[in-house]
């Protein structure tokens, strides 16, 4: 027996096995059963979402001799007819390829009969918009005036290239993409009935790469049992489908964003060699920059990420370390990569590997609002010199305004070279720091001198020599709170914080920079304070803006100097007093 595709083998016969279009199923299922037929139906949406599989529902369920209720019985000799596709009362014509004014001109004779054993005869024109404008033209008495048993039910991708004319004679349907997890929970099904067991992680990438349509995602699975084993994992889908699997591409994205080109390339080096394709790289990169874009600006709705709970727990955890600026660059750079890839360029693998330094070299974006609230957490400043020493020192640890930033080296002697800041007085001009100085090597506390203020004064230092970004941010918002019998406990804000500092695989980083930093190796433990710590910056934070307003409001050069980012300045509002405003 001819094998049957699962396009064909797995389409629905009745409203009810539709998937995901149930404004459509029981919009048409009330309307037959109450008798109000209309003469003509279009069905829009994309492909692969089941417009002509309704059509053919609608049509067996109008001339259908034992219907149950508004749904056909399969098995009168008139459903049997339409499901073999030789029935006498429905015409299935497509419209790429019928598409003169001659064909509509048949469609016109063949009309005027009467149906043979049914109600109705009933019309379907796929892909209705590649009729040409006569043979609409040609269309528009009949279906308009049509004799009382003709029903048109047209299909189309692309409704608004059908004329305005014909969508005012018709009632429309809008079918949507299906979610991603009904085309999972379809996809699991048809492989318990084959006797397949797939991994839920290469089911889920399948699910995907359907993008809404149930056709792709079951040609996409046709595909894969063609294979010929019965246990499918992820290897077998990622090299049958030709899909990049997602362990590439977080390596891939945490060495661009962690400014490693060597490791970077070295996975584009391995991607290569595999065969894989640079547009398919561009595309897939893409994808994975905007689900880690989502898990940013959107960590609780997960239902607009269609991956696993733990690929969504590892978005969520990588996001907090990214700014969303930095993220939609690389995801800018990425697609110039794929319009240069679709031209055909003569050397791809250099254009992606270029593409892939220059997202590597990209700076770290600082914002003004976060380098004020740094001023603002510091020791209210005693004058206005005070106050511009602090931000310059600001800035070179975090970067410039516009997030230029090196790496610091580690070496014997650095060179210092503190920016020129000029500033008018009444007295005139004067340069703040215009000379570069030599710092000779900080050698860390002697031991017999570490107590919990020193390392209290030199945190900033510590969180300085962390290398990785999260650890950084959760440095920052953490602080040492007590010191004995050489254990250092460390007060984090959260559970997350806590699981990153005692977790991780870096974990010898953070031994690494504790020693480096304070001289010796301490024992370290965390514990959540995430009310303490709140409450005591808030109560810094108080008493810092009220004395940074009053220097503020007696300088006038900080006003202008912060002028030239485009705001006003006011003063300082505690942050909880501003949500109040708000």
């Amino acid at each position: 027996m001819t094998y049957l595709a699962l396009a064909r083998k797995c389409r629905p016969q009745k409203f009810s096995e539709v998937i995901s279009q149930e404004h459509i199923t029981k919009t048409l299922s009330n309307a037959i059963l109450a008798g109000r037929i209309h003469h003509a139906y279009l069905f829009s949406g994309p492909r692969g979402t089941g417009k002509t599989t309704t059509a053919r529902i609608l049509a067996k369920s109008l001339n259908c001799a034992n219907p149950k209720g508004a749904e056909p019985c399969d098995e009168c000799p008139s459903c049997r007819d339409i499901i073999s596709g030789v029935s006498p009362n429905v015409l299935e014509i497509d419209a790429a390829s019928n598409r003169g004014i001659d064909d509509i001109r048949n469609l016109r004779e063949f009309i005027k009969y009467s149906p043979v054993g049914g109600k109705y005869k009933i019309y379907i024109i796929d892909e209705v918009h590649q009729l040409t404008s006569e043979a609409f033209n040609a269309l528009l008495k009949t279906l308009e005036e049509p004799p009382a048993h003709g029903v048109f039910v047209f299909a189309t991708t692309e409704p608004q290239r059908v004329p305005l004319t014909v969508l005012s004679r018709c009632l429309r349907f809008d079918f949507r993409l299906l979610p991603f997890s009904k085309i999972a929970e379809f996809l699991q099904r048809l492989c318990d009935a084959e006797g397949v067991k797939i991994e839920p992680g290469a089911l889920n990438l399948v699910a995907s790469k359907a993008e809404g349509s149930m056709r792709d995602g079951l040609s996409l699975l046709d595909q894969i049992l063609s294979f010929g084993e019965k246990k499918i994992g992820l290897e077998i889908v990622t090299s049958t489908l030709g899909i990049m699997d997602r362990e590439t591409l977080f390596g891939l994205s945490e060495a661009i964003f962690e400014r490693e080109s060597g490791k970077a390339l070295k996975i584009v080096n391995d991607f290569a060699l595999s065969g894989g394709s640079f547009e398919l790289l561009a595309t897939s990169l893409q994808e994975h920059l905007r689900n880690l874009l989502f898990a940013r600006v959107a960590p609780d709705i997960g239902e607009l990420l269609e991956v696993t709970d733990k690929d969504l727990e590892r978005y969520r955890e990588l996001a907090d370390g990214y700014e969303e600026s930095d993220i939609l660059r690389a995801i800018n750079l990425f697609s110039e990569l794929e319009t240069t890839l679709k031209r055909k360029t003569s050397e791809p693998r250099i254009a992606t590997e270029i593409t892939i330094v220059k997202a590597a070299s990209l700076d770290r974006t600082v914002k003004i609002e976060k380098i004020l609230k740094q001023l603002s957490s510091q020791p209210p400043p005693l004058s206005l010199r005070a106050s511009l020493n602090q931000a310059q020192m600001d800035l070179m640890s975090e970067g410039s305004l516009s997030g230029t930033t090196e790496p610091q080296k580690e070496v014997g002697a650095q060179k210092d070279v503190t920016p020129s800041v000029e500033v008018e007085t009444k007295e005139g001009k004067e340069q703040i720091h215009t000379t570069e100085q030599q710092k000779t090597e900080v050698s860390p506390p002697a031991t017999d001198s570490l107590s919990l203020d020193a390392i209290k004064d030199r945190w900033g230092e510590f969180v300085d020599r962390l290398k990785s970004q999260k650890y950084r941010v959760s440095a920052k918002n953490s602080r040492p709170i007590e010191l004995k019998d050489n254990l250092l406990v460390i007060g984090v804000p959260n559970s997350g914080a806590k699981f990153i500092f005692e977790k991780s695989k870096d974990k010898p980083a953070v031994d690494r920079a504790i020693r480096e930093t304070f001289g010796e190796k301490l024992k370290v433990s965390f514990k959540i304070l995430g009310g303490e710590l709140k409450q005591q910056e808030r109560e810094r934070k108080r008493a810092t803006a009220t004395d940074l307003k009053e220097v503020l409001e007696k300088e006038k050069d900080v006003r202008e100097i912060l002028d030239t980012f485009g705001g006003e300045v006011v003063g300082f509002i505690p942050k909880e007093n501003k949500k109040k405003k708000d």
